[in-house]
Parts: C-alpha cells; structure tokens; sequence
C-alpha cells in the first residue's frame, strides 16, 4: 500500500525531509525538544535540502548522520506534510559520538534529545508529536511501520 496515494503533492521541490526511523527492534527514533517556557514537544529527525545534496534521499542520509550519528536505509516516502517529505527508514547504525549538526551549536534553540518510542498507539497519543499532522499520521498507519526482517 503506497500511503502517498491519498495525498496530493502541492510542490515541486520539497524544502525539508524527515524520517520515520525504525530499528530491528521496531522501535520509532523521535527527537524530544525542549526550549524555554515552552512545553517539550517530539519532531522526526531530519532537516533542510542544501544545494550540494544530489536529491532528497541523500539530503536525509546527511541530515540524519549530522543530527544523530545515523546511518539508515531509506525504504520509501510515506507522508507530505507542506514542503516536507517523510520517508520510511531503517536504522543501521547508531553512533551519538558524531552529531555535529548546527543545531547542537546554538544553546538559545533548546536541547534536541533522542528519544526510542514504541511503535504503539497509546505511546504516540501521550505525546506531544508536531506537527500534528505527523501525530495522527502515525497513530492511523501504525500497523504501517514496524518493519518485517
């Protein structure tokens, strides 16, 4: 089932791609944000196209080394959400030791936690997932992402 299917695409070119990581233990990698005075949020891991990636899926294996140390095999998009691309991953490789993305420069943009989540629908209701588009996304699609080894 291609979950693209019931949504249109409203842009050429997407500004931000983002991963629905998965690991063998079928466990969903969300990022936990936590700013000043404002209440601690999840996101999925990834970021912005530069000009010097090839295409979308190399943008998302740099942004996904650079902010976790990750090397992931990209399974296929699954979600659009305005300019972002959510694309279905596997984790292969984990090393926190190599994050050096610049978000981990800048204290004033808060901290960025790695957090494991159970693929489980009462675990993705308790948390504040943005943007809520991608919450009910994954609570709808559940069944969707575990992924079969």
């Amino acid at each position: 089932m291609n979950l693209l299917d019931e949504q249109p695409n409203p842009f050429e070119e997407p500004g931000r791609v983002r991963a629905i990581l998965v690991d063998a233990e079928n466990t969903l990698y969300l990022i936990k944000r936590i700013k000043p005075d404002v209440a601690p949020y999840w996101v999925a891991p990834g970021g912005g196209i530069e000009s010097d990636d090839v295409d979308t899926v190399a943008a998302l294996q740099r942004e996904l080394w650079e902010e976790l140390g990750a090397r992931v095999d990209v399974i296929r998009p699954m979600l659009i959400i305005e300019d972002q691309v959510f694309f279905h991953c596997f984790l292969l490789e984990l090393d926190p030791s190599q994050t050096n993305g610049p978000e981990y420069d800048d204290p004033a943009r808060g901290e960025y936690q790695l957090e494991r989540v159970p693929i489980d629908y009462e675990a993705f209701a308790r948390l504040a997932i943005k943007p809520t588009e991608l919450k009910s996304f994954l609570m709808r699609f559940v069944d969707e992402l575990s992924i079969d080894l």
